[in-house]
């Protein structure tokens, strides 16, 4: 299967927690920018839509739920028209609950997505306020409930974790409400923003979250190190402390961040981490290809430009708005199909590592698998499977780092 991600840059103002490319702008830009998503899908149908049907859609970005329904159709009917709208079997739509309206809601239904994705981040007002979302903690549990009114089964909500004088207390209450709520699915999202964003903003113990140590410069080095340190330790008691009360309460941990009930993972997601195919259009969007597999023909990967103007430019131009493009060597499809298949629950199958990307772990990693064994942080099902332990998950990525170097 392959999947397709829209990404719909849009916001009205700038926002702290993530880095993704994202542009502020009025709906006076929409139209011209749904007609260069148009073009690209045009584009990308011509090249490889008889290689492997599209299965998932997946429209996010910014705040994608700005985009006018009449442009979200337009594009849309687009995906229909030049790929085979028959195998596509999952179609998602981020939504920012202040966006989340029944008439708007009712309309995405009508025009073809059957899951949405809400940025919900925190159930606490003092929260949102303190990373400054567009939407209030009221519209985000109204937004749930008006979405099963529209009919809607799949539900998903992003938590954010990991934000500086983010209090223990509420996110485990944001986890419990999300039980609570009967939610299918919940998405943990870290914060990757700047701690300098934060100034001011009080800690969980009621200190400056942000405050400059004092001293020199060696002082300052010193206790930004120690922040780091102490960054990275609430991080993972914050996942710990999700792994324990969602799969607690019956939801599968099928990917690190990502929990749901049974039958309501995300299948475009469950591609991504298998190393699927997927092709992104907009501005900035990535996309991942590999036409045959097993065979001599390589892997590509390629982003576009991250310029609204200059996207559409370029496609008006009938140009492909690519900024980068490179072909994927053996060896780092290997370390890829590690680091992805180490984050899930089913785990790193080694014959498909041996068969497919020629790298046999059994071999060149023997005593190191057995070490992780050992100690409690990974099992194995007769040698063919690796899977990490719910100890092992909170270190995945030193895991990862120690089998791929």
């Amino acid at each position: 299967m392959a999947g397709l991600y829209v990404h719909i840059p849009f916001r009205r103002a700038s926002r702290t927690y993530d880095d993704a490319f994202t542009t502020v702008s009025g709906a006076e830009a929409f139209p011209e920018y749904a007609a260069a998503l148009e073009r690209e899908l045009i584009y990308y149908a011509q090249q490889h839509a008889s290689d492997e049907p599209i299965e998932t859609v997946y429209a996010g970005g910014g705040r994608p739920s700005l985009f006018s329904l009449a442009n979200v159709r337009n594009v849309l009917q687009t995906v229909l028209n030049v790929f085979d709208g028959s195998t596509i079997r999952e179609a998602t739509a981020e939504v920012n609950p202040a966006d989340a309206t029944p008439s708007t809601l009712s309309a995405l239904r009508s025009v073809g997505f059957d899951r949405l994705q809400f940025d919900v981040l925190s159930f606490f007002p003092d929260d949102l306020d303190a990373i400054q979302t567009p939407h209030t903690a009221q519209e985000a549990v109204r937004a749930i409930r008006e979405a099963r009114q529209a009919g809607f089964e799949s539900l998903s909500v992003d938590l954010l974790f990991g934000w500086p004088g983010q209090p223990m207390k509420h996110w485990q209450a944001n986890l419990e409400q999300a039980v609570d709520m009967n939610l299918p699915h919940v998405t943990l999202v870290e914060w990757t923003g700047d701690r300098s964003d934060f100034s001011g903003t009080p800690g969980a113990d009621g200190t400056d979250a942000a405050a400059p140590a004092a001293g020199g410069e060696g002082g300052e080095t010193a206790a930004a190190a120690t922040t780091q340190r102490e960054a990275e330790v609430r991080t993972a008691k914050q996942l710990q402390t999700a792994m324990e009360i969602l799969t607690g309460e019956g939801y599968e941990q099928y990917e690190l961040t990502h929990f749901a009930q049974t039958g309501h993972a995300s299948e475009h997601q469950k591609n991504y981490y298998a190393h699927g195919n997927y092709l992104g259009v907009g501005a900035s969007a990535h996309s991942f290809w590999w036409r045959q597999r097993m065979q001599s023909i390589p892997a590509r990967r390629w982003a576009n430009v991250r310029d609204v103007p200059r996207y559409q430019q370029l496609l008006s131009q009938q140009y492909p708005p690519i900024s980068f493009r490179e072909t994927v060597d053996w060896a780092t499809l290997a370390d890829e199909y590690i680091t992805l298949r180490l984050r899930t629950r089913e785990g790193l199958d080694l014959r498909r590592l041996r068969a497919e990307y020629g790298r046999n772990l059994q071999d060149e990693k023997a005593s190191l698998l057995d070490t992780l064994v050992e100690n409690g942080l990974a099992e194995t099902d007769d040698r063919t499977y690796l899977r990490l332990t719910p100890r092992g998950l909170l270190v995945a990525d030193g895991i990862t780092e120690r089998l791929t170097r």
